[in-house]
C-alpha cells in the first residue's frame, strides 16, 4: 500500500443527499456517504498543489448548496481533517482550526419535497436525481459571481429567520440588476410574473416581521409591534419560489454555454 494524504469532512443532517456521491474535482475524488465525505490523495499531488486543500472544501461546500435547492433545508460541514496514512498503518493527525459553515442541527431533511408550483417531487429517484444534478451544476458554474451572491442569500434565507425575507428579496434585486430591470428578468429566464409577484409582496410590501418593511436597512431598526411575524407557509413559499429562480438561472447558464 502506497502512503497518502486523508482528508475527511463530516456534515448533518447525515442523510442530506440521501444517496452515495462521488464528486471528480481535477483528478481527485470526493467521496460523499452518509454524515461523511473522504478524499485520498498522493503525497506528490498534494505537496505540489498549495491551493487543493481548499478547491476540494469548496467545491464539496457548492455540492451541498446545490442539494439545498431541493431540500430547502440548513446544513453543517465540517472542515475537513487531515491525516498522513503511512504504507505501515502509521497515521500523522494534523490539527486546523476551522468548523461548520452553516449550523441547524435541529431540522432533518422533509422528504416531501415541493416545487414553487406547489407540485410534490414525490419520486424518490427523481428527488435524488435533482439534488445530483444540482450538486453538479452550481460546482461547474461557482465562478459567476451573482450565482454565489444569490446562493449566499438562499442559505441566509434558510438560517437568518428575522432577516429571512430580506435575504429572499435579495435574489429578485440579483436578477433585476443582471437583466436590467423586473420584466427583463422574468422574460430571460421563463420566470413566473404571479410567483415574482408574490415574492414581491411577502418579502417587501406586506408588514411582517421578516421582511424589509420594517426599515432600509437589516438591523438597524426593530420590528414594530403592528407588524405580524411571517406564515411556515408563507416563508416555505418563498424559499420555494427563490431557490426556482436560482435553478432557472443555472438553466441560463447552461443554455449560455
Amino acid at each position: 500500500m502506497e502512503d497518502y494524504y486523508e482528508l475527511k469532512w463530516t456534515f448533518t443532517p447525515v442523510d442530506y443527499f440521501e444517496q452515495d456521491l462521488d464528486l471528480d474535482v481535477n483528478g481527485v475524488t470526493i467521496a460523499v456517504r452518509a454524515g461523511w465525505a473522504e478524499a485520498r490523495i498522493a503525497p506528490a499531488r498534494y505537496e505540489q498543489d498549495a491551493d487543493l486543500h481548499e478547491d476540494l472544501h469548496e467545491h464539496l461546500f457548492q455540492a451541498f448548496q446545490g442539494a439545498q435547492l431541493v431540500a430547502l433545508k440548513p446544513f453543517e460541514l465540517s472542515r475537513p481533517s487531515k491525516t498522513r496514512v503511512h504504507p505501515n498503518g502509521k497515521r500523522e493527525i494534523y490539527a486546523e482550526v476551522g468548523i461548520a459553515v452553516e449550523v441547524d442541527q435541529a431540522h432533518r431533511v422533509d422528504f416531501l419535497v415541493r416545487k414553487a408550483d406547489g407540485t410534490v417531487i414525490d419520486s424518490k429517484a427523481d428527488r435524488l436525481a435533482e439534488k445530483r444534478k444540482l450538486a453538479e451544476r452550481v460546482r461547474q458554474y461557482a465562478s459567476d459571481e451573482r450565482l454565489t451572491a444569490m446562493l449566499d442569500s438562499i442559505t441566509r434565507g434558510l438560517t437568518d429567520k428575522p432577516n429571512c425575507l430580506v435575504r429572499l428579496y435579495e435574489i429578485l434585486d440579483s436578477l433585476m440588476s443582471k437583466f436590467g430591470g423586473k420584466k427583463q428578468a422574468i422574460s430571460a429566464l421563463s420566470l413566473c410574473k404571479s410567483d415574482w409577484d408574490e415574492l414581491g409582496q411577502l418579502a417587501n410590501a406586506k408588514p411582517l416581521q421578516e421582511s424589509r418593511h420594517r426599515g432600509q436597512m437589516v438591523g438597524s431598526l426593530r420590528p414594530a409591534t403592528s407588524l405580524r411575524p411571517a406564515t411556515e407557509d408563507e416563508l416555505g413559499r418563498c424559499r420555494r419560489i427563490a431557490s426556482e429562480f436560482i435553478v432557472k438561472y443555472l438553466e441560463y447558464l447552461e443554455n449560455k454555454t
